[in-house]
């Protein structure tokens, strides 16, 4: 695909960011081979402070709700296993990117909900992964417009709307930040699985199950964690446009049955247990 050269620039200045967490990335790869063993995963996590650190503070927080207190490396890994390990190098991997702890939060909180949805819709781990991912590293267009470009970007603040906004960016940029998002994370090679989808997330007609759903906890972000007969009048209010986007795309749950007060005040305090 060819750029444009104002979004040739802004991908370059993408290099200028925080870098990556290099360990959580080293783990990532290691955790998608098939002959990684688990003494390879401790020895990973153990000799990075922080990667060793982070594990610690999400194998204990509300998100995976363990028993007891887990106080050794071998048993974070026996007890999350390598597909949660997964995500918590992910996470690990993006959180040096983000300087702004409220873009963060709506990070972690759309990764979060994105997978907890595509668990009810009954789809598979790897799809699963594919949403989180996409929840997590969606902002990142927005972290460098932001960063890079503060004057003119700040200029577009006001708008509350999501739609909107793509579209205010694209004619002050000719870009949106989810187009800047798969530019760059396609120029660093993450899998095209990724950015293909995130490519998509701006035009609903294009969407597959993956956009839908994270289309779906951007909505549920916008109800703020506030009192149970708020949150249900706003379900109430906006079921049938959740209904709609579900029957779609062919995910089989419904807002009505599956969305309640209590289970989206649960993914606002699991979210703030990864912050």
């Amino acid at each position: 695909m060819a750029y444009s050269k104002e979004m040739q620039t802004a991908i370059s200045k993408a290099s200028e960011l925080p870098a990556l967490s290099n360990a959580a990335l080293v783990l990532l790869n290691v955790l998608d081979s098939p002959n990684t063993t688990r003494d390879q995963i401790i020895y990973l996590i153990e000799i990075d402070e922080v990667l060793c650190a982070n594990a610690y503070k999400y194998a204990n927080s509300a998100f995976f709700s363990p028993r007891r207190k887990i106080e050794l490396i071998s048993e974070i890994v026996d007890y999350l296993g390598f597909n949660a390990l997964k995500q918590i190098a992910i996470t690990v991997a993006a959180k040096s990117i983000y300087n702004n702890s409220d873009m963060w939060f709506d990070s972690v909180f759309l990764a979060y909900t994105s997978r907890s949805i595509a668990k009810l819709t009954n789809e598979d781990r790897e799809f699963c992964d594919r949403v989180y991912m996409m929840g997590l590293l969606q902002s990142m267009g927005s972290i460098i417009l932001q960063y890079f470009y503060p004057t003119r970007y700040n200029k577009l603040s006001h708008e509350t709307s999501f739609w909107r906004k793509l579209r205010l960016e694209k004619q002050e940029f000719g870009f949106n930040h989810l187009e800047l998002t798969a530019a760059v994370l396609k120029d660093w090679g993450l899998p095209s699985n990724i950015t293909k989808l995130l490519e998509k997330q701006d035009n609903y007609e294009a969407f597959h199950k993956e956009n839908a759903i994270l289309e779906i906890a951007r909505r549920i972000r916008k109800i703020g964690l506030k009192g149970n007969i708020e949150i249900q009048n706003y379900l109430h209010k906006n079921q049938n446009n959740l209904n709609k986007i579900m029957k779609d795309f062919g995910l089989k749950a419904s807002i009505h049955e599956s969305f309640k007060a209590s289970y989206i005040r649960e993914l606002y305090c699991k979210a703030v247990s990864l912050c």
